[in-house]
């Protein structure tokens, strides 16, 4: 929430999958959130890699 703010977290995908327990369909929303001011960045689309990949391991 801290990076998409409560406005567009609150009617995302990510948020509907997630509360229906289904974690890969939301990881893969990740990547629509890569843009600022309509543009797309480069380091947003290296960290919401990163951030796909970290949600989707198992904890131990």
């Amino acid at each position: 929430m801290f990076n998409l703010g409560p406005n567009i977290l609150s009617g995302s995908e990510l948020l509907k999958k997630l509360n229906a327990g289904d974690y890969k369909g939301a990881a893969d929303t990740f990547d629509r959130y890569i843009t600022q001011k309509g543009k797309v960045l480069k380091g947003l689309v290296n960290r919401r890699k990163r951030e796909k990949e970290l949600f989707l391991t198992p904890d131990d």
